[in-house]
Order: C-alpha cells, then sequence, then structure tokens
C-alpha cells in the first residue's frame, strides 16, 4: 500500500508558497514508476509553480518492494546522530508490517532486505546496488577503506560517502563525498572481501544483521574480537590478520561526475 500526504512548501528562491504530495509510504510493486524516481534522484523533487526553481524534500517515509524483498524505513539526513531510535522505529514498522499480515506478507518477511537509511541519496544508494547484485555491507567496508586512504576524508565527522554508480565493464564504484569529490572504488576489492565474508560478518555484525547499514556505526561499536587502533587499521577477516591494503586511486580532480 502506497500513501500520500499534501506537504506545504515554500520556494527558497521566490517565497511562493504552494503544497506537494509527498510519501508517508510507497509500494514500488504497485507503483513502479517511483522506484525509477528513486534511482534518478526524482521522488520527492518539485519544481516551484512560480519560478520552476527545483526544491527536493526529505522527509520520514516507508519504502517497500514486495517483488524484491526490500524495506526500507527512510528518515530525514539531518536526524543521523539519532541512529539507534531510527533502527528500533524500522524494526517496530516491519513487525507491524508482517506480524499478523497474510501468507503472502510472513513469506516476504522470511526473505527481506530490512534498512534503515537517511536521505533520498542514501534510498538511491541501496536500491542501486541491490540491482546491480552487491552487498551493502561489503561496499560500506569499502567506503571504510577509502577513508582511511584519504586523510581528508577522514577529518571530517559529518562524511556522507554514497554510491552513485556502478560501472561494471569498467570494474568501478563511484562514491559521492556530499556535494563535493568523486572517488571510484574498485569492484575486485569487493570481491576479495566477498571471499572472506563470513568472518566479516562475525568481526562486524552490526553491518550485515541490523538495519543501519553503514560504516559510521563501527565509530561506536568495537569489532567481535576486540577494538582495532584508533581507527588505523583497515577491518581485517579475523583478529591475526594483518590490515587490509587501501587500494584507490587518488581522487580524481575535475573529474566528470559519472
Amino acid at each position: 500500500m502506497s500513501w500520500f500526504t499534501m506537504s506545504a512548501l515554500t520556494c527558497p528562491a521566490c517565497a511562493q508558497a504552494f503544497e506537494v504530495p509527498t510519501a508517508d509510504t510507497v509500494n514500488v510493486t504497485r507503483l513502479p514508476a517511483h522506484r525509477g524516481h528513486v534511482l534518478k534522484g526524482n521522488f520527492h523533487r518539485f519544481a516551484c509553480p512560480a519560478c520552476s526553481h527545483a526544491i527536493r524534500v526529505e522527509r520520514d517515509f516507508l519504502y517497500t518492494d514486495l517483488d524484491r524483498a526490500q524495506m526500507v524505513q527512510v528518515h530525514r539526513p539531518d536526524t543521523e546522530k539519532d541512529w539507534r531510535h531510527a533502527e528500533k522505529e524500522t524494526l517496530a514498522a516491519f513487525h507491524a508490517a508482517v506480524d499478523n499480515g497474510p501468507p503472502g506478507v510472513v513469506d516476504f518477511a522470511v526473505t527481506t532486505r530490512l534498512r534503515t537509511v537517511f536521505g533520498l541519496d542514501e534510498l538511491a544508494e541501496k536500491v542501486l546496488l541491490w540491482e546491480h547484485g552487491l552487498d551493502d555491507g561489503l561496499v560500506e567496508l569499502l567506503k571504510l577503506e577509502l577513508m582511511m586512504a584519504m586523510p581528508e576524508l577522514r577529518r571530517k565527522p559529518d562524511i556522507r560517502l554514497v554510491i552513485t554508480t556502478v560501472r561494471d565493464r569498467d570494474g568501478e564504484l563511484w562514491a559521492r563525498e556530499g556535494d563535493g569529490g568523486q572517488y571510484a572504488l574498485p569492484l575486485a576489492r569487493l570481491r576479495e572481501l566477498a571471499a572472506t565474508r563470513g568472518a566479516l560478518t562475525e568481526r562486524f555484525p552490526g553491518l550485515f544483521y541490523r538495519p543501519w547499514v553503514s560504516f559510521k556505526r563501527l565509530a561506536f561499536e568495537a569489532p567481535e574480537h576486540g577494538p582495532e587502533p584508533e581507527a588505523e587499521r583497515a577491518p581485517s577477516a579475523d583478529a591475526g590478520a594483518e590490515p587490509m591494503a587501501p587500494a584507490f586511486p587518488e581522487r580524481r580532480q575535475g573529474a566528470q561526475t559519472p
């Protein structure tokens, strides 16, 4: 089921007040066009009727895709600091939907990917990664390696790294840092991580068994086999292993946005 309500907006460019329909919940199984809007960055994007200024609405809503067994609770980006509460809300929404549901919904619950994200960009990232059959938990570890290879990224306390493009032919993922730089991440490294996934799930269970799948949660949760020294090591497959060697090119200054 999808449910939209009217939201009042004021254009930041011309101060025109108007209303737009925004989602409380959207089921893209029944409304598949909205999945495309999410991937293209057009979902909850509106033009001011007076001056045509583009406005993007960030709000809390529930995204479901029954055909692909995906359920994502979307929260506003500025609420990320309350991620523990957001996870609880996600789990509550999940149980409310499936605990007393019909057999089809119960079957959906067994295989569903349940996620908490903050903002439309993170929702688009999850949908994109799953479209390409990629494990978002492993991708978050790949982002962590990128952070460790780039000192300028480590110095940003509110960093937001989002995968925007998957280039299978070139063997690359492209990550955008906020409104700034673009970084290429090697798919070959992701395959190396996938080969040790079993050990990684034991070491970093929060990335694989909890709704908020983000490298940022590792700042709050120590690895199961003991803490890492002061963020100077990348996660490894077991406690005695050597640090994983980051394998990233320098930031591509002036690179065209993929």
